[in-house]
């Protein structure tokens, strides 16, 4: 891909990279050993091509990343990757951010790397949703999803675009389009309901489980922020 990272000064950008041919993710930590790597399910099978911009040289490097765990796109559409070190890259844990509880709205960033000339950070209004899906396998019963709803002028953002609060991993687009209500006070102080549409991102307290319910519990505690 063609673009202009010559200009790029906000770090998280480089913590944002592209999944197979059409997805994107988000890196979440590096050891000595390993690169792990969250991204949407419905976009990998057991192996990815993944592209990482080298921050020094300002060029995609391309690596091979191994599915470690992988969720039902319906249930819980995350899988995380594992490859190996990238050499360019030190140590690092991406934190995630305080949960956007139901009916609350904050403003985050989105972060899509996949589009434009130079890669840059869009600040968004969002709203947290606790939303109900339909479980298309047995038993097919009902089950419920805490997401975050960003809005106000998005326009392109593939599967997988990171949602960052400040410098913490708020968390991945899935849907599209996806709505919210949450209360608004106007200048008269009287609260009024108002309803939102835009892209339906997952949640940290969604990330947290899934890592925790797949076997990664010690890479969850790595990037979980406790108070205090």
């Amino acid at each position: 891909m063609s673009q202009d990272w010559a200009s790029v000064t906000d770090a998280r950008l480089f913590r944002c990279c592209h999944v197979g041919n059409h997805g994107s993710g988000v890196l979440l930590a590096q050891d000595e050993k390993n690169l792990w790597i969250l991204t949407n399910a419905h976009l990998v099978d057991r192996v990815a091509k993944v592209h990482v911009v080298d921050p020094k040289t300002r060029r995609w490097i391309e690596t091979t990343a191994w599915v470690t765990a992988r969720g039902k796109p319906e249930a819980e559409d995350f899988a995380l990757l594992r490859s190996d070190a990238l050499p360019f890259l030190a140590p690092f844990v991406t934190k995630l951010a305080a949960p956007l509880e139901d009916g609350n709205s904050r403003t985050v960033d989105l972060l899509p790397v996949s589009v434009g000339d130079t890669p840059r950070a869009y600040p968004l209004p969002a709203v947290g949703r606790r939303t109900g899906f339909n479980n298309l396998e047995p038993p097919h019963a009902p089950f419920e999803r805490d997401m975050v709803c960003v809005y106000g002028g998005v326009r392109q953002a593939n599967s997988g675009t990171p949602v960052f609060d400040g410098d913490r991993l708020l968390g991945l687009n899935e849907l599209h389009p996806f709505d919210a209500t949450f209360e608004k006070t106007g200048d008269d102080g009287q609260s009024t309901k108002q309803r939102v549409v835009g892209i339906g991102a997952s949640s940290p307290q969604a990330i947290e489980a899934f890592l925790r319910g797949h076997g990664h519990a010690a890479l969850a505690d790595r990037i979980v922020q406790r108070d205090g």
